[in-house]
């Protein structure tokens, strides 16, 4: 229920805060400020615009989602909860007291309204010690109600600028040090764990030669490949990533830790600031959050990020070019005739395409084998694909996220035509033979223009069938 655009809120804010390095009052403040244009989106897209609430309510909905079945017990016994709970003097609800009282700063509240304004924090600091003793659902979920009230109430103090019963700014201060702290591990669940993630571009690679002492030998593992939106700088024999240019991207190891210390440990080897950013997969959707180190003479550009649905656009654009391309490609391939008689071999992933005066096909254990008269032509056609969605999508990496569906289109053809797949004597010349490769090259365009179709939502295909329909 909480979208990307939502994630995308909290990526910008923890950057801006941890690269600002605010004092902890306003950096509550700034994420307080985000959570709430996250609950209030959430709350429009379940309940609708006609349908009011609290924002108290509202936050309390959210708190829901985050701290959802086991994360409540793993939460409750982070270490600034009790730091929270043992606060003293008692924090007090600002609304109440003014609501009958007008106290001067540290002057001490009539009892029955002291005790009314610090029911918040005493229940907290009930059924923390409760769900830590006994982690029942009643107590889980009286835990977690308790917790969003007493967070709602210091958030509306520090946003109404809170003065009463408060020693001066030192006490706010050191009140929001203890909140940001736990806001952080609220955001960090919101985020999946991205503030526990580098997006590793150079020596921390798996390939590098930090890998081991930084990234194995500290805790951490490696957890998928992604793209980040940026680009590499080549300076006095090293990179550097700079992040300006929405549309130009890199190729990224997404690595994991278990706690800040990891992170910490690396910061004093890298002498790099680093910046918090999402990473995507190779055709624009998003998949998570991590740091990067970056250069500190980099222009920083503030603005905000363009947001999922823009990109989703730009990607929709980018995937009608590539459709035209591919189409542009199957027909070439399939109109021409071909004179170069080059015994070629070559490996797209799991299919290895060979030479060969036979049609043979084996698929067994991901490893597929494809022997034919027309392998180089087959060969040149899928790498002028490549060679399109290289340029179009700016992707780097040496496989090709759609080569399992150059194996499906091949199954396809032997499934319909298995007759076919024989011996042909005269090699390419054979009619049977020739017949088979066009039928190859048009459905191997099938399941790659299918593949792309589906990242983009359109899950029957329809543009490419629209596309072939319009040029035919």
């Amino acid at each position: 229920m909480i979208s990307d655009d939502d994630k995308l809120i909290v990526c910008k804010t923890l950057d801006n805060c941890w690269w600002l390095n605010l004092n902890a009052q306003i950096k509550c403040q700034e994420i307080f400020q985000s959570l709430n244009r996250i609950w209030n989106s959430m709350h429009v897209r379940i309940e609708g615009r006609e349908v009011s609430s609290d924002d108290s309510v509202k936050f309390r909905k959210l708190m829901q989602v985050i701290l959802d079945g086991e994360r409540i017990v793993e939460f409750s016994h982070l270490s600034t909860l009790e730091d929270l709970a043992k606060f003293s003097p008692l924090i007090h609800n600002d609304s109440i007291i003014v609501q009958t009282h007008k106290p001067g700063i540290d002057e001490e509240l009539p009892k029955a309204l002291s005790e009314r304004a610090t029911q918040a924090h005493l229940e907290f600091r009930k059924y923390l010690s409760r769900v830590k003793e006994n982690p029942n659902s009643a107590n889980r979920r009286e835990f977690r109600n308790r917790l969003c009230r007493f967070l709602y109430v210091i958030r509306s103090n520090i946003v109404h600028g809170s003065k009463s019963n408060y020693e001066g700014s030192q006490r706010n201060e050191k009140l929001c040090v203890i909140v940001y702290s736990i806001l952080i591990q609220i955001c960090n669940l919101i985020l999946d764990a991205g503030l526990y993630k580098i997006a590793a571009y150079g020596e921390l690679k798996r390939d590098g030669r930090l890998y081991t002492p930084l990234v194995e030998n500290n805790g951490g593992t490696f957890l998928e490949k992604g793209t980040i939106n940026g680009e590499l700088l080549k300076v006095d024999n090293t990179l550097l990533f700079n992040r300006e240019g929405e549309y130009s991207s890199i190729s990224a190891d997404i690595l994991q830790f278990s706690d800040f210390k990891s992170l910490n440990h690396i910061d004093l080897v890298e002498c790099m600031p680093r910046v918090f950013l999402p990473y995507f997969d190779e055709t624009g959707v998003l998949k998570g959050f991590a740091w990067v180190y970056t250069s500190s003479l980099n222009v920083r550009n503030l603005s905000d990020s363009i947001s999922v649905s823009e990109r989703r656009i730009k990607i929709a654009e980018k995937a009608n070019v590539f459709l035209y391309a591919l189409y542009t490609i199957e027909n070439k391939f399939k109109q021409t005739r071909y004179e170069n008689t080059k015994n070629d071999i070559k490996i797209f992933g799991g299919l290895t395409i060979k030479y060969g005066k036979q049609i043979k096909f084996d698929n067994a254990d991901g490893e597929s084998l494809l022997i034919t008269p027309h392998a180089n032509e087959l060969i040149s056609c899928i790498d002028e694909i490549q060679r399109k969605y290289v340029a179009i999508f700016d992707y780097s990496a040496n496989l090709m996220p759609y080569s399992k569906m150059l194996t499906s289109g091949i199954d396809c053809v032997y499934f319909e035509n298995k007759k076919f797949f024989k011996s042909y004597p005269r090699g390419k010349n054979d009619p049977d033979a020739e017949f088979i490769f066009k039928d190859i090259v048009e459905m191997v365009s099938q399941r790659v223009a299918d593949w792309m179709c589906d990242r983009i939502g359109d899950e029957d295909s329809i543009q490419w069938d629209e596309l072939k329909k319009f040029h035919t």
